[in-house]
């Protein structure tokens, strides 16, 4: 499977953009953050990449849609 495809990434994706429109609103949204890090965890082991990569391919997902 290909991680883009990976419903854990899309989730991730989603936790991401909550972040960081928590962030726009001057807010916090620990409860995404805390599933964020659960889900590149999770990612980077079963697709052994690491967690940097992970990250900034999530982010890279979250920007789409936060444009």
């Amino acid at each position: 499977m290909i991680i883009k495809q990976d419903e854990r990434f899309l989730r991730a994706a989603d936790a991401q953009l909550a972040i960081w429109c928590a962030e726009d609103a001057g807010e916090h949204e620990d409860e995404s953050a805390r599933l964020l890090r659960r889900l590149v965890e999770q990612l980077s082991g079963d697709y052994g990449l690491s967690k940097a990569t992970v990250s900034a391919l999530v982010a890279r997902q979250a920007l789409v849609d936060y444009e």
